[in-house]
């Protein structure tokens, strides 16, 4: 938003405020409320579903995305976080940063501070679809976002490798490591038309050799649904697929 020259409420001439002079817009505010709601899902699961929901429909719209993407369109969102042992505080500091910058943090939190048992897999595919979109942007426009990939990354295999332990024969748990396999097959195949520098390509393949047993589970859980499925229709045979692409 450029700046204009114009009249305030009160009558008086004045130069209208740029963008990262502004406290807070529309979707920064929902960013904080959903922060909020996501720091306690398990009293607030529909506002969770509501809250992603509408998250999906701000990520596959352009013209939200250009928004969020625009370096110069930057908004210091308050972020909640839920209380752990190793962090003294259970918000984020405020600093004006991009939205979409900012709706990668939520979704790296949501994942790595939602890993209960119980926990509903829907929303993790929610979010696992609201990631995908964001970096399906970033691919198709050359985005290049400056943010801590491997916070996020960590996140998903983090997520990944709580969910696989479980052990549980839950279909949507399999719907899941397909998002996984395609988020991480776009890191992969189109990681060089949206991360920010080559340094970023060696920071992702580390994370992958690193953590290699979470993958090696993970094709061993998709081969044995696999087997079990044989005759039937089930995504575990795109899951497969899918995650044997994204590690070659």
């Amino acid at each position: 938003m450029s700046s204009t020259t114009g009249e305030d409420p009160n009558g008086n001439n004045g130069e209208v405020q740029k963008s990262e002079e502004c406290h807070s817009n529309l979707i920064s505010t929902f960013l904080t409320f959903s922060s909020l709601i996501f720091s306690n899902v398990r009293d607030n699961f529909a506002a969770a579903q509501l809250c992603f929901d509408i998250l999906l429909c701000v990520s596959e719209d352009n013209y939200a995305n250009a928004f969020m993407h625009d370096e110069n369109q930057v908004f210091p969102v308050f972020i909640y976080r839920t209380k752990l042992r190793h962090r003294k505080d259970n918000k984020k500091d405020l600093t004006a940063m991009s939205l979409a910058y900012t709706l990668l943090d939520l979704t790296s939190e949501f994942l790595m501070t939602n890993l209960t048992k119980n926990f509903p897999f829907e929303l993790y595919s929610k979010c696992f679809r609201v990631i995908h979109r964001i970096l399906c942007y970033q691919k198709k426009c050359r985005v290049r976002l400056t943010y801590p990939w491997p916070t996020l990354w960590n996140s998903i295999i983090s997520a990944v490798k709580w969910s696989n332990s479980l052990k549980l024969d839950d279909p949507e748990i399999i719907s899941n490591y397909i998002q996984v396999g395609r988020i991480f097959n776009m890191f992969v195949m189109y990681g060089d038309t949206f991360l920010p520098n080559p340094g970023s390509y060696d920071e992702l393949y580390y994370e992958l050799l690193r953590q290699h047993g979470v993958f090696d589970s993970l094709n061993e859980t998709g081969s044995n649904t696999l087997r079990k499925a044989i005759h039937i229709k089930n995504p575990a045979r795109n899951y497969c697929l899918i995650y044997t692409t994204s590690v070659l």
